[in-house]
């Protein structure tokens, strides 16, 4: 594995659902954190994210990243 538990943990809790994380994720992030944000939903839901980027300042890019979440992905 190429990132930690805790690592996976730490980059979902700031894209997760806060009523539940099996909801659908839809959050905003920084563009450097793409590749583990995408491991981690990956890890937990069990579905792959989607990306858009949206209106940021240059030096801090930011993507608009969605996902349909566990319940939708696993069924359960």
């Amino acid at each position: 594995m190429k990132y930690t538990r805790e690592e996976l943990d730490k980059a979902f809790s700031k894209v997760q659902n806060k009523i539940n994380w099996k909801y659908p994720v839809n959050a905003i992030i920084d563009e450097s954190d793409l590749e583990l944000v995408t491991e981690a939903i990956i890890f937990f839901c069990g579905c792959v994210p989607t990306f858009t980027p949206i209106f940021s300042s240059p030096s801090e890019p930011k993507l608009w990243v969605r996902a349909v979440g566990y319940h939708a992905a696993v069924g359960a």
